[in-house]
């Protein structure tokens, strides 16, 4: 057996090991095949971590129908994400690799049935104090270039998020790129010149948290993948581990759910004094059966083969090492 050892500063090591333990939030033992897992070095550090959301349902519509015993359907999370793809030419055209997005009207909170409508004015100055890094617009900061930067972002959503391609049934697209792997990357500080990354089931209760809007049901149900994880994967000096995740171990958090809905902003830019972007990342989350999100993903890239899919490009090798464990 070999044993997975998670220290406070998140470096993994793998070693031969025989011995039984009990096993607490940072150490797991798991057999390993040929393969079956990706850092082969003596340590690399973890920087994120990565979660597939499982649903396991009967598939008939009227069960009193069935005479025998009904089939199973084992459904996952798929999702669509608040980055958009773009051609070469267009992020030339916004000059940077993401575009703010606008819809036609703003709102503050949205969860005030009198919600505040930003204006124009109030949104040219916050997209420009983000794109310049500054506390403070210009003194020769006019509205009129306030209007202009609004019109852009209005007219880049109606462009990448609103305006979609059909290319059959259930297959139509905006630009936001589908997926069906939440991840997130491990916060991280610096104490005493050395880099402190943020512990993994910690980690793994914000990701349930902002993207899901769920929790784990129960402390058992937390420890269960306290102690299991699905699988480990590398880069040239890093790991993200990674979970399969039941629906069923988690519920509603509610509170997350509030502060998803103070806001309908759903871009990759942030607008901090719009809402907490962290609970804005995902939207129109529903469960597919691996055929049905293979054959969305697949359609997805050959509708838009004509963008530059290099924040995306890796779902194809991704899907066939996720799907491999998952049978």
């Amino acid at each position: 057996m070999f044993l997975i050892t998670i220290n406070s500063n998140q470096k993994l090591k793998m070693m031969n090991s025989t011995m039984n333990s009990t096993m607490n939030s940072t150490e797991w033992y798991k057999n390993i095949k040929t393969g079956d897992i990706c850092c082969r070095g003596n340590e690399k550090i973890v920087t994120g971590i990565g979660v597939i959301i499982r649903s396991e349902s009967h598939y008939t519509g009227e069960e009193e129908k069935c005479e025998t015993k009904c089939e199973d359907k084992t459904t996952y999370a798929f999702f669509e994400d608040n980055r958009v793809l773009l051609t070469k030419e267009e992020q030339k055209e916004i000059g940077d690799w993401q575009p703010f997005l606008l819809q036609p009207r703003t709102y503050k909170n949205n969860l005030m049935k009198n919600g505040i409508e930003l204006t124009d004015k109030e949104l040219g100055e916050m997209i420009y104090k983000r794109k310049n890094e500054c506390d403070e617009v210009p003194n020769d900061f006019t509205d009129e270039h306030a209007y202009k930067i609004v019109k852009k972002a209005r007219d880049y959503y109606n462009r990448f998020s609103k305006k979609t391609v059909c290319i059959g049934p259930d297959l139509c697209f905006s630009r936001h790129l589908l997926d069906f792997m939440f991840r997130k990357k491990l916060e991280k500080e610096t104490l005493s010149g050395e880099m402190i990354y943020e512990d993994i089931m910690t980690a793994l209760d914000k990701l349930l948290k902002e993207e899901l809007n769920r929790k784990f049901k129960s402390y058992s149900a937390r420890e269960k993948y306290n102690k299991k994880i699905g699988w480990v994967c590398e880069g040239s000096d890093n790991c993200t581990i990674n979970w399969v995740i039941d629906l069923k171990d988690t519920v509603i958090d509610y509170n997350a759910v509030e502060k998803r809905l103070h806001s309908k902003y759903f871009c990759a830019k942030k607008l901090p004094e719009i809402c907490d972007n962290k609970y804005n990342k995902t939207r129109n989350i529903k469960f597919l059966t691996l055929n049905e999100i293979q054959k969305r993903m697949e359609s997805f890239q050959v509708t838009f083969a004509h963008c530059d899919t290099s924040i995306w490009s890796n779902w194809n090798s991704c899907f066939k090492i996720i799907s491999n464990k998952l049978f």
